[in-house]
């Protein structure tokens, strides 16, 4: 008999509990759902995390974890946000949402932090 895990431990999602954060990527970007074949992915109440293979049978008690696998999205409020990470990770397969930058526009997008 295996102990409790810990609260902090981030829900494993089943395939179907998963897919509508992958379509997620594929409505909003393009980017389609074969694009993250072999990853798991795990749910707290504000960010779903990615990982390679199966991490659902852990089972270590008392472990607080601070994060499991890789920032994937986040919840904000009723809205999903993809990670930094994982924009840079998928966004060159994005075939939607995309702006293109000249060199000038990007120099101008990092020293102000905003294009006009």
């Amino acid at each position: 008999m295996s102990a409790p895990q810990a609260s902090s431990w981030p829900s494993s999602l089943s395939p179907a509990e998963a897919e509508p954060y992958l379509r997620y990527w594929e409505e909003r970007f393009g980017i389609p759902v074969a694009a993250f074949a072999g990853l798991s992915l795990l749910a707290t109440s504000r960010t779903i995390y990615c990982s390679r293979g199966e991490l659902s049978h852990f089972s270590w008690p008392g472990l607080r974890v601070q994060q499991a696998g890789l920032p994937f999205l986040r919840r904000i409020g009723r809205h999903l946000k993809p990670t930094t990470w994982a924009a840079q990770r998928w966004g060159g397969l994005a075939t939607r949402a995309r702006l293109p930058l000249d060199e000038g526009e990007l120099l101008r997008l990092v020293e102000d932090g905003e294009l006009r």
